[in-house]
């Protein structure tokens, strides 16, 4: 419910000024003609961006309690390199290289304050911005640095992302936050489920490589 009402919000405010453009530049008996016209074109531009970036919004999924929104697994090419498969959202299933020693997720989560809801069914909505790599020892993270991989590409480099951030310093009624799993090891085999909810995330081991690790590291 919250994508479709913030883009029919988006898609309205999109029209309006699809309209005040054409009614600008499509008058050009005033005498203020050219100032006008060129007023008509940025809101011409800023329609389409705003357009641009409502059609981004569909790439955000609902979020209801907490639910497992990705699940990764680790096959090893190389000394410290890994093939990183993932599966969940929209995308059915996809793979990555990533180098070093331990991964986190980066997910963008947004929601609308709960005391502006009245009530509403209004479910957080959430997209897995990226996966992030790096090495355990301060030498070779000095030395190679860290790693991010972006999941997500947006059209033209208009990311809703940056609109939301913005919007969540401008108004109290958007919360908009990112979200990062603790850091995990990557080892040949291992399988983690991705658990989000509103209040963090987290990940959770799924086969026994990946509770081995983990009861190493508690």
């Amino acid at each position: 419910m919250v994508i479709a009402v913030m883009t029919l919000i988006v898609a309205i405010v999109a029209l309006v000024l699809l309209w005040l453009a054409g009614r600008l530049l499509l008058d050009m008996r005033w005498v203020a003609g050219w100032f006008k016209g060129t007023l008509g074109l940025m809101l011409l531009s800023g329609s389409i961006g705003i357009l641009i970036v409502g059609w981004d919004l569909w790439h955000y999924h609902t979020l209801q309690n907490e639910a497992v929104v990705a699940t990764v697994s680790f096959t090893e090419t190389g000394p410290q390199q890994y093939e990183m498969t993932l599966t969940g959202g929209k995308t059915t299933k996809l793979t990555v290289s990533v180098q070093g020693d331990l991964w986190r997720a980066e997910f963008a989560l947004v929601s609308v304050a709960s005391d502006m809801t009245d009530g509403l069914p209004a479910e957080p909505i959430y997209r897995l911005q990226a996966i992030q790599s790096r090495y355990l020892t301060l030498e070779q993270e000095q030395e190679q640095g860290s790693q991010r991989v972006a999941l997500h590409k947006p059209y033209g480099d208009m990311d809703s992302w940056p609109v939301l951030l913005w919007l969540n310093d401008q108004i109290s009624v958007l919360q908009a936050q990112e979200k990062l799993t603790p850091y995990m090891p990557m080892v040949d085999g291992v399988i983690f489920n991705v658990l989000l909810s509103a209040d963090g995330v987290r990940a959770e081991p799924v086969n026994e490589a990946a509770k081995t690790i983990n009861e190493k590291l508690n």
